[in-house]
């Protein structure tokens, strides 16, 4: 039987589990971002495909496929702050307090990652401290999160200008989220079985 922890120690426990959330949340913003980016690279080759009469052949199809999976990876080096220049370069109509948002989330994301437990070292060691280092750390979970949610209506949107049958992400989710639960599978082999759920096959 695991012995009860003792306040500080349960205090120390919670902090440390909140910046694990708070980090995670931080990387679905950056994830959010980077999906956007990718799907607005994608609309662009389409768009490039129509003016120059490019014939949708499989191999022509597998190379721009080719070719958004590159973009992706180049995205996903980005330093957050520079995914957010290129997104605000694409020139998409924000809903009110958005922009505010993800400057927010990049402020608190810089620093969750290399400056708050340094900040707050000596507060952290004492109860009240502790306390207010949780509620901070709260506080940008709630800024992620609400900076996050918009993403995923302009994600779709571009969707449907892309093309892409959009009715098929809901399944896409089930079963990602029933892949992860059940593990044994990585991230790379299941984007290759669900990747016919975005081709519609």
């Amino acid at each position: 039987m695991v012995d009860e922890l003792d306040e500080e120690s349960a205090e120390i426990r919670d902090l440390y589990a909140e910046a694990g959330v708070a980090l995670y949340l931080a990387q679905v913003l950056e994830h959010g971002i980077v999906n956007i980016l990718v799907l607005a690279d994608m609309l662009s080759l389409k768009e490039k495909a129509r003016t120059e009469r490019v014939k949708p052949t499989k191999e022509k199809i597998a190379e721009y496929v080719a070719m958004a999976e590159d973009a992706e990876e180049r995205h996903y080096k980005r330093t957050m702050g520079n995914l957010l220049e290129k997104l605000y370069e694409l020139k998409i109509e924000f809903p009110d307090g958005l922009e505010a948002l993800l400057n927010q989330g990049l402020e608190a994301r810089n620093r969750i990652a290399h400056r708050f437990f340094r900040e707050r070292a000596l507060e952290i060691a004492n109860h009240e401290g502790r306390l207010v280092a949780i509620a901070e750390l709260k506080e940008m979970q709630d800024v992620f999160n609400k900076a996050d949610a918009p993403l995923d209506k302009i994600f779709r949107q571009i969707a449907i200008k892309l093309g892409l049958p959009i009715e098929h992400f809901a399944e896409y989710e089930r079963m990602y989220t029933e892949a992860a639960r059940a593990g044994g599978i990585t991230e790379k082999e299941l984007q290759n079985q669900l990747g016919n759920l975005c081709t519609g096959g």
